[in-house]
């Protein structure tokens, strides 16, 4: 009969852990990243009163419950919308990485900030942990003020080397000058001997310069082809027009209809041959000064049949088209200034400039684990890894190239995944069962006591 004494008060003492358990979950109902935790009961080890082989039965009573595990509940919590721009949610599998004095801990919660260092962090001033894109470095006039590259992406490897994220708010793009400029136009012998063309580039300093092209035909369009002499000048804007000033011809050009005069940076000569379809099949412009960067006109791909479009992608002399579109491309971009940063699904930050340009900062890598109920819990929704859990890795394809596995939205947290009606109907069951548990707590202590009077 003692037994059920210790059967009753295992079964309570279990039921109040279960019940803490429950407490804590309502308790964390709203806290961003956490993840509700289970009890699981087990039976502690079996009496066995009689054995034989000639009972159909083994004759056992069981010695109480405990506590087996305490299981997380892993399930995706409800997204919420947020107004700041580091908020960001999972969706999916997946931790965040965050430094904390020496240590990396793993979150769901990703309700970041830039902290007073300019350093994206946690709440609790951890360090959110990405592969860095080398944007930025140091203005060498003005150390205040940084400067940044142009980062098409950050590639990220299973083993990348992640580091505390830098996200300055000073931020200056410096422009790039035109390397390579693209003329589209045809030269219509029938319609003229010559034609000129302009076109803007940029110079080293940002500023806007001009290609100034004049092509004048040297022989008759015939079924051997004809060919075209070109004259290309690179000039800036260098003043109004003087007219009682005297320019010489060698360093400026005078345009007195537009009443401007332009620097000469740099001025070439060539020739331009096309066969007798119209197709080009030669230029023999040379690479021109774009006040000191090589500039590369480019006027078409050569003729080439096995080339698709070869010869009719650039210049042409086709004399059955009336009409022909010019168009004149080129690359290059202007100063810009820092205007925001943006996360994109990936987990790439990206820095926005005033001139239209993009740049990856960093990305922020997805974390996973073999065992995700085998993590160590830190407090505060962040937890480290164990042998049970395993190192954390990244998932990749059959190639080994790195995939994400999940989606990282902005402008998100994750909530808490607790359903607070099934915990509230939970923490009535688990209620019931400890009252139930003390009650053969004193139904056993009557018992012996009736036991006891019966013997006196």
């Amino acid at each position: 009969m003692n037994s059920s004494f210790y059967n009753g008060i295992a079964g309570s003492k279990a039921y109040m852990y279960g019940m803490d358990v429950l407490a804590n979950n309502i308790a964390n109902v709203n806290t961003v990243g956490f993840k509700s935790k289970s009890t699981e009961f087990s039976t502690v080890l079996n009496q066995t009163l009689t054995e034989s082989a000639m009972l159909p039965t083994v004759n056992q009573i069981g010695l109480g419950s405990k506590v087996g595990a305490v299981s997380m509940n892993m399930n995706q919590g409800a997204l919420m919308t947020s107004d700041n721009t580091f908020d960001l949610a999972i969706a999916g599998e997946g931790w965040f990485a965050v430094k904390y004095q020496d240590d990396t801990l793993y979150t769901r919660n990703g309700a970041f900030s830039i902290d007073a260092n300019e350093y994206l962090t946690t709440s609790n001033g951890a360090y959110v942990q990405g592969v860095l894109g080398n944007v930025f470095y140091k203005d060498p006039t003005n150390p205040d003020i940084y400067q940044a590259r142009l980062v098409d992406s950050v590639p990220l490897k299973q083993f990348s080397t992640t580091n505390n994220i830098l996200l300055p708010q000073q931020v200056i793009m410096p422009g790039e000058a035109t390397k390579n400029a693209t003329l589209k136009a045809n030269l219509n012998p029938l319609e003229s001997d010559h034609a000129h063309f302009q076109m803007s580039i940029l110079t080293t300093d940002g500023e806007e310069a001009i290609v100034d092209m004049n092509f004048q035909q040297r022989s008759l369009v015939s079924e051997q082809g004809s060919a075209w002499g070109a004259d290309v000048m690179v000039m800036k804007f260098y003043e109004n027009y003087n007219p009682d000033k005297v320019y010489d011809q060698n360093q400026y050009y005078v345009d007195q209809t537009a009443n401007r005069v332009y620097t000469i940076l740099d001025r070439k000569s060539g020739e331009i041959q096309f066969n007798g379809d119209g197709a080009l099949i030669a230029n023999t412009i040379p690479t021109l000064n774009n006040d000191g960067v090589p500039l590369t006109l480019n006027l078409g791909t050569p003729y080439d049949p096995t080339i698709p479009n070869s010869g009719y992608d650039g210049l042409t002399t086709l004399t059955s088209m009336a009409t022909v579109s010019t168009s004149a491309t080129h690359d290059g971009f202007t100063a810009g200034e820092l205007r925001s940063y943006v996360t994109a699904e990936d987990g790439t930050i990206y820095a926005n400039f005033s001139n239209g340009k993009s740049s990856a900062v960093a990305r922020i890598p997805i974390y996973h684990f073999q065992n995700d109920q085998g993590l160590s819990s830190e407090g505060n929704v962040y937890f480290t890894p164990t042998q049970n859990s395993g190192q954390a890795f990244l998932y990749t394809d059959a190639q080994g190239n790195v995939i994400q596995g999940a989606m990282v939205h902005s402008h998100m947290l994750e909530n808490s995944n607790i359903e607070l009606s099934t915990a509230l109907t939970e923490m009535i069951v688990m209620q019931k069962a400890f009252d139930a548990n003390a009650k053969s707590i004193t139904t056993s202590d009557q018992m012996i006591q009736q036991a006891i009077n019966m013997k006196k």
